[in-house]
């Protein structure tokens, strides 16, 4: 027999045994919950879980909360934290772990896909005391969902996380940019390094880039964009900074290998067209994969990790090569104004801050040139 439970208050909750299970139940607003466990203690757990949820205001029609939300929730619950310190945690959650944790329900985001997210700030060039700090912020928000029992387990514990000292950036030379762009010569995402070694573009930036951010009359190109990954989708987002939306002039050779680009991108459309693919590049994007689809980062990286081998290089992450465009432009004499527009700085102070290294030649030239013509008059 059956024995029902006495009239709760609501948001206070109860168990009962229906049978050879127990059920715990609580009434929120008139709407009554119910969960099934197999033991008596499983139904407690859960009354706690629901009567937790229920406090937190979180909807309990929904499995698990995503990131998002909890964080949200998380960050508003602890008193612990000061409000400037809050505020500087939201900050960097919102920037940097947001776009990819964000999406992903508590219970699945497991020790992987956290790795594969650290992985992808350190390939951005990102500092390694910048990576800790975001991925301690995420390692305590689980932790405390852990502990409110929304996961079984934090999946932050032992991530591997870059050394502590900062990563000096790699730029390569002249030769070595070429035998790059040799070792990729007949794939087909050939134009996008060249667009990364000569314009320096960050590779979210390549990625987003479509047919109509390039004037063929003007030849200029747009940088208006940038794809990232958010959750298991890939979303567009604008640049990273407000400098960052720039336009850009083409030289001649850049033109001409763009519209070898389109004419073969144009042959693999009217294949797709025979196949029945009518969506095949439905964005309409400059670099697709095979099937018409954006290239996931992740698999670029892949790509630029086997070509880095193949071209006998320096182990670099992708980021390398915009900083590479960047010391090469200014090592043959570009103006650091100009460079700084290309590269989409929000001054010419922070490429001077950055690339000061590419001026150790023209400095010793200058030097060198000075003092060869003050001594050589002095010898006459």
């Amino acid at each position: 027999m059956t024995r029902k439970p006495k009239r709760r208050i609501d948001g206070e909750g109860s168990i009962y045994q229906d049978g050879d299970s127990f059920v715990a139940q609580i009434s929120i607003k008139g709407r009554l919950y119910r969960r099934r466990r197999r033991t008596q203690d499983e139904a407690l757990a859960e009354l706690d879980t629901l009567r937790s949820k229920r406090n937190r205001r979180l909807n309990l029609e929904a499995t698990k909360p995503t990131f998002a939300q909890w964080y949200d929730t998380y960050l508003a619950a602890n008193r612990k934290i000061k409000a400037g310190t809050r505020d500087n945690y939201r900050r960097i959650v919102d920037r940097l772990a947001i776009p990819t944790l964000g999406a992903y329900q508590l219970d699945t985001i497991t020790a992987m896909v956290l790795q594969d997210w650290v992985n992808e700030l350190d390939d951005q060039g990102l500092a390694p005391n910048t990576i800790k700090n975001v991925a301690a912020r995420v390692r305590t928000a689980l932790a405390r969902a852990l502990r409110d029992q929304l996961i079984t387990y934090n999946p932050a514990i032992g991530l591997e996380l870059p050394s502590g000292r900062k990563r000096m950036p790699i730029a390569l030379d002249e030769e070595q940019a070429r035998a790059l762009l040799a070792a990729v010569q007949t794939h087909r995402s050939h134009l996008l390094y060249v667009l990364a070694l000569t314009l320096g573009l960050r590779q979210g930036e390549l990625l987003a880039l479509k047919w109509s951010d390039l004037s063929w009359k003007h030849q200029t190109l747009t940088i208006a964009r940038t794809l990232r990954r958010t959750g298991k989708n890939t979303i567009e987002d604008t640049t990273k900074t407000e400098a960052g939306h720039r336009v850009l002039d083409l030289s001649d050779d850049l033109v001409q290998a763009l519209r070898s680009h389109w004419s073969t991108q144009q042959e693999e459309h009217a294949v797709a067209a025979k196949k029945n693919m009518p969506n095949w590049n439905a964005d309409k994007r400059i670099f697709c994969t095979e099937t018409g689809r954006e290239i996931a980062a992740r698999n670029l990286l892949r790509h630029f990790d086997a070509v880095q081998t193949a071209a006998k290089l320096p182990a670099m992450v992708f980021h390398d090569l915009r900083h590479t465009a960047g010391s090469l432009m200014l090592r043959r004499g570009a103006d650091m104004l100009d460079v700084s527009k290309i590269l989409g700085h929000s001054s010419p102070s922070v490429t001077a801050n950055i690339y000061a290294h590419s001026y150790t030649d023209r400095r010793k030239k200058a030097t060198a040139d000075l003092a060869g013509a003050l001594l050589e008059k002095r010898a006459k």
